[in-house]
């Protein structure tokens, strides 16, 4: 590999001299210390070694079985090393790249090398699995490198940006040659004992944004049960129920259309954006959970009128008008500092006075919420609609204020509980980057450290 291969970022490949051997005279000489193009001076005790001594590169295996398990690109996760699900395919049916338990596979076409798609294979229902043809599957060689420590180099910013910066083909279908794997890479390898205590470090940090994961998903779905329980019965002890055009809800509630409590329904601004300017705005993409978020965002510059008339205030509802007919109706709600404004593709609801801001934006998140709103959605070829004359058709049942005060409460507890975790679990990310660097260089070692070996990483030696 040339020089001219490596990306600039790469470390320098100058000698670096930190290591001394004795003379014939018995005094020291320097000699140089082995130095990595991917991962710069290389430990004492580690080697340096092609990848293609320690590893084979989408190995030929023979399905003995009829069904084979199948792990399509959209179960790799770009966080987490084990895929998020598994299915059965018969092996004569399909033509894909084969793999083992305790192969990697390395996403190797744009945007899933880009977003770090990588997987490490550990149960499956068969001796052979079969996959997408974009794979390039790494199958370890034991004696000589730890399957999961195989994975953790391959999921590294070294690896990962040096196979982007070698991608080739047209733009959209971009694909990292298979020869990056089998002439290029380079592995600084360190004695097993160490591999194994280096694994199991970011296992344990895997397993623990696992976890988290798993904790916010069950709040999701404890969050959403209690939501249609709260917009059914409310918060108070309710003795007389009736029935009505919305469902089974307290007589002392009012059915009412979106269009009686609400000021304002608007559309946003239809003008060209950029990556930079001097107010963001908001899309379809920004409406995450609930809540608008302010990433990724696209910028523009206004005059001072135009950027009041579309700017977000605290409280207001962003709705999604058009979009695919599984997304149309995504709906948010503002509460972020700054000034931001609004794109065409969402409607503004600002609320009057007989309505909570929160209580409006969880009953139009709520299944039966959403449900009402797809009543009123025009499918295209591609996408849906639902204008602002119609979200303002859309029934709801509505509550005294203060009730509705106290059911928005009682659901954002639920919010806050999710955001604690969620940061949490970003804070787990990022330290987990930050060792996984540090530790596939050497720049931090385990040689020393008394680390219990994580029950994964002891299955495969």
């Amino acid at each position: 590999m040339s020089n001219d291969d490596i990306p600039a970022d790469q470390p320098d490949d100058s000698p670096t001299m930190d290591a001394t051997e004795p003379a014939a005279d018995g005094g020291a000489v320097a000699t140089e210390a082995p130095q990595s193009r991917f991962w710069g001076v290389v430990p004492t005790e580690w080697e340096l070694v092609d990848g293609s001594e320690i590893y084979d590169v989408n190995p030929s295996y023979t399905p003995e079985e009829e069904e084979i398990t199948y792990i399509e690109m959209d179960a790799l996760d770009t966080e987490l090393p084990f895929p998020k699900y598994a299915t059965k395919r018969k092996a004569a049916d399909y033509s894909g790249k084969l793999f083992r338990e305790g192969d990697t596979l390395f996403a190797r076409i744009t945007p899933c090398t880009e977003n770090g798609k990588t997987a490490f294979v550990d149960e499956m229902g068969s001796d052979v699995g079969i996959g997408s043809t974009e794979y390039a599957v790494l199958s370890p060689d034991h004696e000589h490198i730890h399957p999961l420590y195989l994975y953790y180099v391959a999921k590294s910013h070294p690896v990962r940006n040096y196979a982007i910066s070698r991608m080739r083909g047209s733009t959209g279908r971009q694909r990292v040659p298979f020869d990056v794997f089998r002439k290029e890479l380079e592995v600084s390898l360190p004695p097993m004992k160490e591999q194994r205590k280096t694994a199991s470090i970011l296992m344990d940090i895997d397993q623990a944004i696992e976890k988290t994961d798993e904790i916010i998903q069950q709040t999701h779905r404890v969050k959403k049960g209690v939501t249609q329980e709260l917009l059914r019965e409310g918060t108070r002890s309710h003795d007389d129920f009736e029935d009505t055009a919305v469902g089974r809800i307290p007589s002392e509630w009012e059915v009412c259309s979106i269009g009686d409590v609400v000021e304002m329904a608007q559309y946003g601004l239809s003008k060209s954006l950029s990556t930079e300017g001097e107010y963001p705005v908001f899309r379809m993409n920004n409406i995450e959970n609930g809540y608008m978020v302010d990433s990724p965002m696209k910028y523009i510059d206004l005059e001072d009128d135009e950027f009041e008339k579309y700017k977000v205030e605290e409280g207001d509802v962003l709705f999604n008008r058009t979009n695919s007919y599984e997304l149309v109706g995504k709906t948010g709600l503002f509460n972020l500092d700054g000034d931001y404004v609004f794109a065409s593709y969402l409607v503004r609801l600002r609320t009057n006075s007989h309505a909570n801001p929160y209580y409006l934006n969880y009953y139009l998140n709520s299944k039966k919420g959403q449900d009402r709103l797809m009543a009123f959605a025009t499918k295209g070829v591609s996408q849906a609609n639902i204008n602002a004359q119609n979200v303002q058709r859309v029934l709801m049942p509505r509550p005294p204020v203060e009730e509705q005060q106290e059911i928005a409460e009682v659901i954002r507890e639920f919010d806050r509980q999710i955001e604690s975790n969620e940061r949490y679990k970003s804070q787990l990310a990022r330290i987990k980057q930050g060792l996984l660097s540090d530790l596939i260089s050497g720049d931090v070692r385990t040689n020393q450290a008394d680390i219990e070996i994580n029950p994964r990483v002891s299955k495969y030696g």
